[in-house]
């Protein structure tokens, strides 16, 4: 299973994140609308997407995310 990670460079609502800013976050859903710390990726924003084997996020908020689902055996 592969991660699909997203770098976002310009939000929906049109504000551009400064480079020093951008963190990858892990998507959650199948399409890759949803970041795990809640950003959305629709077609207003600019972002980019790469697939990682294993690690690779950097943004603090996803990695709390993940930390707190691997405590539940699913």
């Amino acid at each position: 299973m592969s991660n699909s990670l997203i770098r976002i460079y310009v939000t929906a609502g049109g504000d551009e994140i400064e480079p020093e800013d951008r963190e990858w976050c892990i998507g959650v859903s199948d399409d890759c609308a949803r970041t795990a710390c809640g950003d959305a990726t629709d077609d207003l924003c600019e972002y980019e997407q790469k697939e990682t084997k294993r690690g690779g996020v950097t943004c603090k908020k996803c990695l709390k995310t993940i930390k707190a689902l691997k405590k539940y055996k699913f």
